[in-house]
């Protein structure tokens, strides 16, 4: 039977991965997120390393960076992440880096000056609109701020909804995992709660909740002072311009 596994934080997900001893997952991530930080994926070549690793916000498994992690340990080798136009890089700060970025130069030519390992990663950003729902043995897996935002008004959480419930699963994913993310997501748990009764309905499947994180306390929002504040719109101003 396939089964839901829900959570409060990712990391619980990339604890369980690591309990389970999984390898070479191919992932449909839905996420306002990309989960990534930390890392730099050359597209072209499908190879992905890890950037400034003696920063603890990198070198630390949280729920920002849990997937740069899995990547990079060989438990996640395919990922498809599927977001709303209002979500991804372009309103984030801390994220993946990728090849074309103009801020990744520098970590390109001293990876090649170094000649640091890489390791292989199939990866690809979609809309919503694109998604062709989940391939054959993809796991499904579900960040509920890629959804309903604490960003998004409850009628465009409610469409997004409607967008996955009602679309067809030419391959329905035999683990799909639905994760919270208190701080990220609209703090409505009814809706929360809807969701996942029309998912199980959709799927069939047996629901569990995963046990508390055991790789330490998950990234949040928290209070901004006025420098980070200032170094945070900055940042996000030149992404509206296409300077990552």
């Amino acid at each position: 039977m396939p089964e839901i596994l829900v959570a409060e934080e990712h990391s619980q997900v990339y604890d369980l991965w690591k309990r389970r001893g999984l390898r070479a997952l191919a992932l449909s991530h839905i996420d306002f997120h990309d989960d990534m930080r930390g890392l730099l994926i050359d597209r072209r070549r499908g190879r992905a390393w890890r950037i400034d690793g003696g920063d603890y916000r990198i070198r630390d498994v949280d729920s920002g960076n849990f997937l740069a992690h899995a990547v990079l340990e060989g438990v996640v080798t395919s990922i498809r992440w599927i977001h709303d136009p209002f979500g991804g890089r372009r309103f984030d700060i801390g994220t993946v880096k990728y090849e074309s970025d103009l801020t990744a130069l520098p970590h390109r030519l001293v990876h090649r000056l170094r000649g640091g390992a890489d390791v292989p990663v199939a990866f690809e950003e979609l809309t919503f609109e694109r998604w062709d729902g989940p391939r054959a043995g993809e796991h499904l897996d579900i960040d509920w701020d890629g959804i309903a935002s604490v960003d998004y008004d409850v009628a465009h959480i409610r469409r997004l909804m409607a967008a996955v419930l009602g679309r067809e699963f030419a391959h329905p994913p035999a683990t799909t995992y639905l994760v919270y993310s208190p701080g990220y997501s609209h703090p409505d748990r009814g809706l929360f709660d809807e969701f996942l009764v029309g998912l199980t309905r959709k799927l069939g499947a047996a629901v569990s909740t995963l046990p508390p994180p055991e790789t330490g306390p998950a990234a949040k929002p928290a209070p901004r002072r006025l420098a980070e504040a200032v170094e945070r719109g900055a940042v996000l101003a030149l992404r509206r311009v296409g300077i990552y």
